[in-house]
């Protein structure tokens, strides 16, 4: 227990000192949802790297690339005013990224691979038929959309 107690603590330090951010889980019913642990992100990805002994010599690329979609969603948040979280089930299907501002939603899956044709994860699926049981609190349009990372700039 005391452990849990540190690691908060080391936590609440790395984001009070601009070294990391954590987002919150997306929920709108915590019995649902995994609600214990948010998601931290790296501002600096080559501090990040170095953290992990891999500087230079990255085996992770996918989690580096959503941390990289992270930054550049951080800087949107700000001039466009939305909250950024994250959506996991118990039965561990995850949204990346739930952009939030008000009652509107943008859920963002980011993959690191080539994609030669586009499909709906079951994260995604799970995600959809969430929001149609609460479709009365959000304005969901289902459009769904397989962009690069580039036209994030």
């Amino acid at each position: 227990m005391w452990q849990n107690h540190y690691i908060k603590q080391y936590l609440w330090y790395l984001e009070k000192t601009y070294i990391i951010d954590m987002i919150s889980p997306f929920s709108t019913n915590p019995s649902k949802e995994l609600t214990k642990a948010p998601i931290c992100y790296f501002k600096d990805i080559g501090l990040r790297n170095y953290a992990a002994g891999e500087f230079g010599n990255i085996n992770d690329y996918g989690f580096v690339f959503q941390n990289f979609i992270y930054l550049q969603l951080s800087e949107l948040a700000k001039r466009y005013d939305f909250s950024i979280h994250f959506w996991r089930t118990k039965d561990k299907a995850e949204i990346d990224f739930i952009l939030q501002k008000s009652r509107n939603i943008v859920p963002i899956e980011v993959k690191y691979k080539s994609i030669d044709t586009f499909e709906i994860t079951r994260a995604m699926r799970n995600f959809i038929i969430f929001l149609q049981e609460d479709s009365h609190f959000y304005k969901w349009e289902m459009n769904c959309i397989c962009k690069p990372h580039y036209i994030l700039y």
